[in-house]
């Protein structure tokens, strides 16, 4: 079975659409736990009987009711994963943008009669609120290791995608990774792809302190989204040949 480890800002949403029209029992299993709250033998019966499932490992409901479930197919190369990566920096940024649209998280930082004076100032004043509050953001790189527990290091990480991840996908090359995957029959070769992604977010870090500290702790997941970043993307061949 395939399966679409959706990480939060990568441009997933339009893969999951291709992944919906090219598999006749799609679903999306972190939608189901939060929608349903359902049984194990619910998630069981919908894994049973999918031919492709997509996942966000960051829904807590998910991560104790699915993903326990999931983790030994997994393990047992019954189920073959493909994820997207981008920039941490960059993906926090969009993070920021998505939230700022929706005033989710404004209260946090912001007293009620405070108005921001832009984005900009806000998003250093959000990030440097978060550090000071011992929160973290959840890294890319966890979420790659779904089935993993940290600690974990360099040679997790490669065995990791060489053993259970048909694809990885970078940021910004959307479009020439959609189009290898047709070429590979995994997605509908009719499909829309989307052009490369060149909208990079207009919000961004302005405090040079800020941005050290943030890339000082991004360090290890930096290099990681580099090294496939590089290739543009990349394809397990070893798993290819077996499906």
């Amino acid at each position: 079975m395939l399966a679409f480890n959706h990480i939060l800002k990568t441009g997933g949403t339009s893969f999951c659409h291709a992944l919906e029209s090219s598999y006749s029992r799609f679903n999306r299993i972190d939608w189901i736990c939060q929608q349903l709250n359902p049984s194990q033998s619910q998630i069981i019966h919908i894994l049973s009987t999918s031919d492709c499932i997509a996942f966000h490992t960051t829904d807590r409901i998910f991560r104790t009711i699915a993903l326990p479930l999931i983790i030994p197919l997994i393990l047992n190369q019954k189920l073959f994963i493909i994820t997207i990566l981008r920039n941490p920096i960059e993906r926090i940024e969009s993070l920021w943008r998505q939230q700022w649209n929706s005033d989710f998280l404004l209260g946090s930082f912001c007293s009620p009669d405070r108005q921001p004076k832009d984005c900009f100032e806000s998003l250093d004043d959000y990030l440097w609120h978060i550090l000071e509050q011992g929160h973290e953001f959840i890294p890319q790189t966890l979420q790659f290791f779904c089935y993993l527990k940290e600690p974990y290091n360099e040679k997790d990480l490669f065995n990791s995608a060489d053993n259970h991840y048909l694809a990885i996908g970078t940021l910004p090359y959307l479009e020439d990774f959609f189009y290898t995957l047709q070429m590979l029959n995994i997605i509908k070769p009719e499909l829309y792809i989307p052009r490369k992604n060149t909208s990079i977010t207009q919000d961004k870090i302005n405090s040079t302190r800020l941005r050290e500290i943030l890339t000082e702790q991004l360090e290890f997941e930096t290099y990681f989204y580099e090294y496939y970043h590089r290739q543009k993307f990349w394809i397990n061949e070893e798993i290819l040949n077996q499906m």
